[in-house]
């Protein structure tokens, strides 16, 4: 993997855009959301009461989805949606510019769905894909499709659809779900890891 400069990447941005070819699709991790004020990792074993990632997976594991949304849902958004971070904010605004048009998320949080309202797309320029919810058969299909141009997948589920994928197992299930439809798609693309 080769490392560039910000210069770089924003001229790398701007000649695929000038010269028609494909963006660089987008891999947000949880740190994107760390500048928002969502609770980190060893806040959340605080809240729950146990000492670590072990236990914290073993606690979630008896849990059932809805328990799940209901003891993580505050922790998981902040109180007001129109209150966007710098960077989701830059984000959202290439996501309009046609700089990417494919963003895959480990977060299950809302923070990259405010973004893009705030940043005035419409649902009819973006789609959020859903792992856990969505047919994977379609997905392909709907990331190829030129309408609705820009493409959010969550790969690990989402708050609101209560579908998440905490405990290792769970993320192996819902990649091994995904993987087969999302490789094809992805194996010509390059990437930019965010977060």
């Amino acid at each position: 993997m080769a490392e560039r400069t910000l210069d770089d990447l924003m001229r790398d941005l701007a000649d695929r855009r000038r010269l028609g070819e494909q963006p660089l699709v987008v891999l947000l991790g949880a740190g994107a959301s760390a500048a928002a004020g969502l609770a980190t990792m060893p806040a959340l074993y605080r809240f729950v009461g146990v000492p670590d990632f072990d236990a914290f997976v073993a606690y979630l594991a008896t849990r059932n989805d809805n328990e799940r949304y209901r003891l993580l849902s505050d922790f998981l958004q902040t109180q007001d949606p129109h209150e966007v971070t710098p960077g989701y904010r830059a984000l959202a605004a290439l996501c309009g510019g046609a700089y990417f048009d494919v963003v895959l998320t480990t977060n299950f949080d809302p923070l990259l769905d405010d973004a893009l309202a705030t940043a005035r797309l419409r649902r009819r320029d973006y789609l959020l894909l859903i792992n856990g919810v969505l047919r994977t058969d379609r997905l392909r299909w709907l990331l190829s499709s030129r309408s609705p141009r820009v493409k959010v997948v969550k790969l690990h589920g989402d708050l609101f659809h209560r579908f998440m994928a905490w405990t290792p197992a769970e993320m192996d299930d819902y990649l091994r779900d995904i993987g087969p439809a999302l490789a094809p798609f992805l194996a010509t693309r390059d990437f930019l890891v965010v977060g």
